[in-house]
């Protein structure tokens, strides 16, 4: 630890900086080259010296600004404001994020490491109606798009996308060879531009960079599994394998496969404990949900959906049931009815036991908002829900709703298999396959997989929905994928004339997506054969 501080201390001492104060008497640090394109005379950035100001993020912490100077230069202005109450004491913390920041990429520029240069730092008082804050400047990166936007499908061609990935392995492992570890390494904190054939990654938001470690096996795979946090959601396996082996560049390649592999298990279990973190954010206020209160209900709502529509059914949704635009299902436990656009599922309690649990636990469409969200960020076609509540009176639930988009020109399965030409029954045999594969894979059931809780969309695609009935496991056994695939196939056989080969097919697709043995394969559709068929239930019919 001394040594770090010692080196981080000789460092700093000998970067050409000039130490002055503002206008507020507040200190601060600027590269000499710099010191008079963003001062005049004691005033930090005054309107003469700016062309123009874009906010590129905002947020209770921190404001990024993309600043363009008066001589055609662009820099990057990042303001922390401190918090009301805090603001006299973390002036004396020692290391503060702005300063953090500074530090930090002068220590990567030290080792030869790409990020975006620091210019200034310091702080600024709370003059012009603004809060006191720290500030960092740091150079513009020309030419470049954040990971997160360059690796949305489509966006780049296969070749481009390989040597990206690539290039991401490579600076990782430079990281680590230097003792630095990203510890927030989101895809939006990374900024790549091409170079030549490939292309140069550079860090950003360097707060919660760790330098100087001793970077063993244990250690870099610590950190690798932070990359799987973000990157594994949306990479492939064959592009997270890929990673690896480029990351693991030392060895025998027998060795290196084995050990990417084992990094992949590990990871692969990472991305599902993140992804059931982040849905449980779908039952709380945050920057995608809200506690909205409308017509004496308590709604989760996911705000980016809400619109005068949506509102108008919150605000009486027992209104929506009265007159409704088509009726989609009617029970004793549950109603589904569409209504200006949006589906609307009434749950009704049917046993005085469930009128008092209802009132302590979630109750169903709770559990449907926070595993449709699951579902979104696992990859699996699902209509995205737009608000969840339930209607308490007298101490009791009365009944619960659950409003989702709808999904365009639905129609169950084994009607659009009916339908469908032998090519397109194929295919969609084959998507059906990977859409419970890729289910049962993140460790979630359906306790109701039947035809009428798959819809096949308007693009061909098929789409999971009647969410109440997914269960949370942390694996899906034999017996249980065996049990619903037979559910399935019971109604299929029925309705649609699913034939034994085509059982294989779907079964083979399943495997593939669950990421299961062929040996596995045989046994499976064995206990398929075996699974007592359920007695069949009438289901209603979607209409286009």
């Amino acid at each position: 630890m001394r040594a770090v501080l010692c080196r981080r201390l000789t460092l700093l001492m000998s970067f050409e900086t000039a130490t002055l104060r503002d206008a507020s008497g507040l200190p601060w640090r600027v590269l000499d080259s710099w010191l008079g394109r963003l001062f005049h005379g004691d005033v930090f950035l005054p309107d003469g010296l700016i062309a123009r100001r874009d906010v590129l993020k905002q947020s209770g912490s921190r404001v990024v600004e993309a600043v363009t100077l008066a001589s055609g230069e662009r820099v990057v202005v990042k303001r922390y404001p401190y918090r009301p109450g805090l603001e006299g004491f973390k002036r004396w913390l020692p290391v503060s994020a702005a300063r953090a920041e500074w530090e930090n990429g002068r220590i990567l520029q030290d080792l030869g490491l790409p990020c975006a240069a620091p210019i200034a730092y310091g702080r600024t008082g709370g003059a012009s109606g603004e809060r006191a804050a720290e500030v960092l400047v740091t150079g513009w990166v020309d030419d470049s798009l954040d990971l997160a936007d360059l690796w949305k499908p489509g966006v780049l061609p296969p070749d481009a996308r390989r040597a990206l990935i690539e290039s991401v392995a490579g600076l990782v492992r430079r990281l680590h060879n230097a003792g630095v570890t990203h510890q927030d390494p989101h895809l939006r904190n990374f900024l790549a531009r091409r170079a030549g054939a490939g292309w140069t990654v550079v860090p950003i938001d360097l707060r919660r960079l760790k330098t100087g470690q001793r970077m063993g096996i244990s250690a870099r795979d610590a950190n690798l599994s932070l990359l799987y946090q973000t990157m594994g959601i949306v990479a492939s396996k064959a592009q997270r394998l890929r990673f690896l082996t480029t990351y693991l560049d030392e060895g025998d390649e027998v060795g290196r496969r084995a050990r990417a592999l084992r990094l992949e298990q590990q990871g692969e279990r990472q991305v599902r404990r993140y992804r059931r973190r982040r849905s449980a954010a779908a039952l709380g206020s945050n920057s995608r949900f809200e506690l909205y209160e409308a017509g004496g209900i308590r709604w989760h709502l996911r705000t980016e959906l809400r619109d005068d529509e949506l509102e108008g059914v919150l605000a009486d949704p027992e209104s929506a049931f009265d007159a409704p635009d088509e009726v989609l299902k009617q029970g004793r436990s549950a109603q589904v009815i569409v209504k200006d656009g949006w589906v609307v599922k009434r749950f009704c309690a049917t046993r005085r036991r469930r009128l008092i649990l209802d009132r302590v636990l979630r109750g169903k469409a709770a559990r449907a908002l926070r595993s449709a969200f699951l579902l979104e960020l696992s990859g699996i076609p699902t209509p995205k829900v737009a608000a969840s509540g339930k209607r308490v009176e007298g101490g009791v639930v009365r009944c619960s709703y659950l409003v989702t988009q709808r999904v365009t020109a639905a129609r169950h399965i084994d009607v659009a298999m009916v339908e469908a030409a032998p090519e397109a029954r194929a295919a969609l045999i084959q998507a059906t396959g990977v859409l419970i594969g890729v289910l049962h894979a993140q460790g979630a059931a359906h306790r109701d997989l039947k035809a009428g809780n798959i819809v096949v969309g308007g693009d061909g695609e098929p789409w999971l929905i009647d969410l109440d009935g997914i269960s949370l496991r942390g694996t899906v056994s034999a017996p249980r994928a065996a049990h619903d695939l037979a559910r399935l196939f019971r109604d299929l056989r029925a309705r649609a004339g699913v034939t034994s080969l085509e059982e294989r097919d779907l079964v083979g697709a399943y495997a593939c997506a669950a990421r299961l043995d062929a040996a596995d394969v045989p046994p499976l559709l064995a206990s398929i054969e075996r699974t007592p068929r359920l007695r069949a239930g009438r289901r209603a019919d979607v209409t286009d």
